[in-house]
């Protein structure tokens, strides 16, 4: 959307670019002079960002000195330089055949992330554990996860994890890297991480993640197996602070054994605790059948885990479906799966039904929440990395949408909800810049201003915030609406440069309550 004079809202809503990497302001030469004189040892490079303004971009030389620097005596204002993003729609040509996507608030969800990394640049990998995928297709291609420590085609073990060449993971039906092309886990990839607004097919609930491949998965005894070697590339990245393996924080399951129960399969069952342990949170569908499987069984979702999140299916009526299993111990919650479109062989989409379709929306809707400006959560998952997957499992099950079809039949009576999930998860971000008593415009920089002003405010909830400009004879400027970051400070840019000079009221509204200041054009 292109404004008259206004620059719409660009939040800043992502990852870091650098701890290091920071935008001040300064009051005059002479301060600035002084800080960049007191700072040359660890200032590497600067930019002013105004000819009027003394505002600059720094690149601090050690992060670990950034505290101290940052708190020099010329400062008036900082802040992290993070990276933004356009606020749209994926312009995949399929999209609009995705109501799965619009039902779960994903779009909600990607106005505060989109990309597959966390705030300090850690590559997100969500593990898939499945028949076989075409690892070609156009829309997966580039989202799928590399072992950068295994040098491809030389029939060696060069990461010494006890598989030759496992590039993009492992077939453990052959024990080799190489993948059977089928169309089920190819769907469920879709469903995750197909790439989003490539303008190409449809968008994963990711639109850029990693994900690795399990294939070749037939049995139980190649299920577990699977598992520990997901289990030994997260277990590794936290021995070796990411030196080594990959940051896996989900695995995926679409598969599993009908009328089961998991006090027969106790190695499979364990799994989880030690999955999650490492940070791993477990995902598995239920099955397509409608039964309850407190009293019948149903394996994995039988398993007693804290760490294990099992989903039924729901319709496009936003009503379970009669074909999926139930449970009021055993069943988390819902997630759309009937009549969902998806990635399939050959570079091309097609229909995928059932809870195979259900599960993978929680899959990658985890990826999403560790992509999210959660300084915290990132933290906790590095250094108790246990305490981060009890964090995500219960921002999802608390953020559900209820629906009286699941109510007395899951854990949770609800739908996923990722925006909902986010909500829980930024009220647990120390970092974040969360809701107050009203809504505040906190600072106007500068002002007076020639052509434009920066306006940092605080709201009341995560509603829609109206933004209104009034000439001193109460005439209506302009007016926008827009939604607030969840994690970061809430700033607006406004563009003056086509208004006439004088003073105008800036007003910002949330609900029943709005702040006004007087603001100058110059």
């Amino acid at each position: 959307m292109k404004c008259p004079f206004l620059i719409c809202c660009m939040l800043y809503c992502c990852v870091s670019l650098c701890q290091s990497d920071w935008v001040i302001e300064i009051n005059n030469d002479k301060e600035a002079l002084k800080f960049f004189k007191e700072s040359a040892d660890d200032v590497c490079s600067h930019k002013r960002l105004s000819k009027k303004v003394h505002i600059y971009e720094i690149l601090l030389c050690d992060e670990k000195r950034a505290n101290s620097i940052l708190s020099h005596s010329s400062i008036q204002s900082k802040q992290p330089n993070l990276k933004v993003l356009p606020r749209e729609t994926p312009n995949d040509p399929l999209f609009q055949d995705q109501w799965d996507m619009e039902i779960i608030k994903t779009e909600l969800a990607w106005n505060e992330v989109n990309h597959g990394f966390t705030q300090d640049e850690r590559e997100i990998v969500i593990a898939v554990i499945d028949d076989g995928f075409d690892i070609n297709h156009k829309d997966l291609v580039d989202n799928i996860w590399v072992n950068k420590f295994e040098i491809p085609d030389n029939n060696i073990d060069d990461d010494n994890n006890g598989y030759v060449d496992d590039v993009i993971g492992i077939n453990t039906e052959d024990g080799t890297g190489d993948h059977v092309q089928l169309n089920h886990g190819t769907k469920v990839l879709g469903i995750i991480g197909a790439k989003g607004n490539n303008d190409e097919g449809i968008t994963g609930v990711n639109w850029k993640i990693k994900m690795m491949l399990i294939s070749g998965v037939n049995s139980v005894a190649e299920i577990i197996e699977g598992y520990h070697y997901i289990l030994d590339q997260r277990r590794l990245y936290n021995e070796t602070d990411g030196a080594e393996g990959a940051y896996v924080v989900a695995a995926s399951l679409s598969i599993g054994i009908p009328m089961a129960f998991g006090t027969d399969f106790p190695g499979w069952c364990d799994m989880y605790d030690q999955l999650g342990a490492e940070g791993i949170l477990s995902i598995a569908a239920t099955d397509n059948s409608g039964y309850d499987v407190d009293e019948l069984g149903d394996m994995p979702t039988t398993c007693d885990s804290e760490f294990l999140i099992t989903v039924t299916n729901t319709d496009r009526r936003d009503v379970k479906s009669d074909g999926a299993a139930y449970g009021s111990t055993s069943i988390d919650l819902a997630a759309p799966g009937e009549n969902t479109i998806s990635t399939v062989l050959d570079d091309e989409y097609g229909s995928f039904n059932g809870t195979s379709s259900s599960a993978p929306h929680v899959s990658g809707s985890i990826g999403l929440l560790y992509a999210t400006q959660c300084f915290k959560l990132i933290d906790i998952s590095l250094q108790e990395p246990i305490e981060a997957s009890r964090i995500i499992k219960k921002a999802i099950l608390d953020g559900v949408d209820k629906i009286p079809s699941l109510d007395m039949i899951t854990v949770t009576g609800g739908r996923l909800n990722i925006y909902a999930a986010m909500e829980n998860l930024a009220k647990q971000c120390g970092d974040s810049i969360g809701p107050i008593e009203e809504v505040k415009i906190t600072k106007i920089c500068p002002n007076p201003a020639t052509s434009q002003i920066i306006a940092n405010y605080t709201y009341t909830s995560n509603t829609p915030v109206t933004l209104m400009l009034h000439s001193l004879t109460g005439k209506l400027v302009y007016k926008s609406e827009f939604l607030p970051s969840l994690f970061s400070a809430s700033n607006i840019s406004v563009d003056l440069s086509g208004m006439v000079k004088g003073m105008y009221i800036l007003s910002i509204q949330n609900g029943n309550d709005v702040d006004s200041v007087k603001i100058i054009k110059g």
